[in-house]
């Protein structure tokens, strides 16, 4: 059994575009131990250390290329790769599948029509007219979302000013910012990037890999974040817990206090998003795929849904209340630097659950008082369903969440 959490695990991480040894520092000096804290109300808050920032050439061997590496889930991964080398002249429609980051060094011979940066800026709109929800002051500012991850790059541009506690798992306290944890964190807090670029972050920062083997450590920061939740002020309270991991109702080691906790932040009215929420809810929701280079905005820019591509997995997931919400082709943080930024051409449910994370936190600062099932019927009640043909292929994208339509009803009722 422990063999075969291993293997799902590894997989999960895969669809995510993280590899393995993601997080190793082994070998590198160590990271900076400089502790910062803030006082808000009647509690300190504190930064317990800035990880460095991650060298991905060096992780994962990228150097510098003549051509394109293979295609692998779908995407060329060309993150940190010195191209200058390479004639990518009629590579065009190769490039629009490509994982890039601000360290890709790219050669002089590109496709007339390609533009590394305009895609980044294009990529970073959380779409679905996310951003002009932002224009009518609807930021979730002042709510709380915690994060729980790998390593975070605490002073990057995107998610520094909302990050209000990071804490980490001793384990991870040698190791460098992983690619992992700033992606999530913007797409749910960051500044141009994020759902909701006003809301409070809490990150904690744990070792999947250990986690794996006693689901208790898992308990255990999911109750730390609901102990530092009562000190808060009432008003900025933790609404959401975003987990990117499927990590529901498993049995052995530290399942039960990991049901506790699941059951202890449901009667504290805190929502935990996992990517296997429909495990232990009458909810779930999707990633959706989309046409490159489309415009974010428009419901009809998305395409389908990738994962899972079985259809008999997709019926077992489907809960009574389904949403899905974009994942690819999206612009992040990136851990090399404190302004550095990563196209990703998937992302994975990964991607999706700090997605959901930042909507809500909207909702409960247009409707305190809501409530997550409350939230979650809404949002299925209003979403909506695109169809067209990708790639010789007639699709149905359903379940499209509709911020506009929930921020709307929410504010009737008000």
């Amino acid at each position: 059994m422990r063999k075969i959490r291993k293997l799902v695990f590894v997989l999960s991480v895969l669809l995510c575009l993280v590899a393995a040894n993601a997080c190793s520092g082994e070998g590198r000096e160590k990271d900076k131990q400089t502790v910062s804290s803030q006082t808000e109300g009647t509690i300190q808050l504190t930064i317990e250390r800035h990880p460095a920032a991650a060298d991905l050439s060096a992780q994962y061997g990228y150097g510098k290329r003549d051509s394109l590496p293979d295609l692998f889930h779908d995407a060329y991964d060309i993150r940190s790769t010195d191209l200058t080398s390479c004639d990518l002249t009629k590579d065009y429609s190769k490039l629009l599948k490509a994982t890039f980051d601000s360290k890709t060094v790219w050669p002089d011979k590109l496709p007339g029509s390609f533009d590394p940066d305009k895609i980044m800026e294009l990529y970073k709109n959380p779409g679905l007219n996310i951003r002009s929800l932002h224009e009518q002051g609807i930021t979730g500012k002042g709510v709380g979302i915690a994060i729980i991850d790998q390593p975070l790059l605490v002073d990057h541009i995107e998610y520094k000013d909302r990050l209000k506690y990071y804490s980490e798992r001793i384990t991870v306290k040698d190791q460098e910012a992983s690619m992992h944890g700033p992606a999530v964190a913007s797409i749910a807090v960051g500044n141009s990037v994020g759902v909701a670029p006003e809301a409070d972050l809490y990150y904690i920062a744990e070792d999947f890999e250990l986690v794996m083997d006693d689901y208790g450590l898992l308990a255990e920061s999911i109750n730390k974040l609901l102990d530092l939740n009562k000190t808060l002020p009432e008003k900025n309270r933790i609404r959401v817990i975003s987990i990117s991991w499927g990590v529901d109702y498993y049995e052995g080691i530290g399942s039960k206090p990991l049901n506790e906790a699941y059951q202890r932040a449901k009667d504290e009215g805190v929502l935990i998003i996992t990517t296997s929420i429909f495990k232990r809810e009458d909810m779930t929701f999707f990633g959706l795929d989309k046409y490159p280079l489309s415009d974010p905005d428009d419901f009809n820019s998305y395409t389908k849904i990738p994962y899972p591509a079985e259809p008999e997995m997709m019926m077992k997931m489907k809960r009574k209340y389904n949403i899905s919400v974009p994942m690819n082709y999206r612009c992040t943080a990136s851990p090399t630097g404190t302004e550095d930024y990563a196209v990703y051409r998937q992302g994975g449910l990964s991607w999706a659950a700090p997605y959901v994370a930042g909507v809500y936190a909207l909702a409960c600062q247009v409707k305190p008082e809501i409530t997550y099932e409350e939230f979650w019927k809404l949002a299925a009640s209003t979403a909506r369903t695109s169809h067209g043909t990708y790639e010789g292929e007639e699709y149905e994208a359903p379940y499209i969440i509709d911020p506009l339509a929930i921020m709307n009803k929410l504010e009737k009722e008000e």
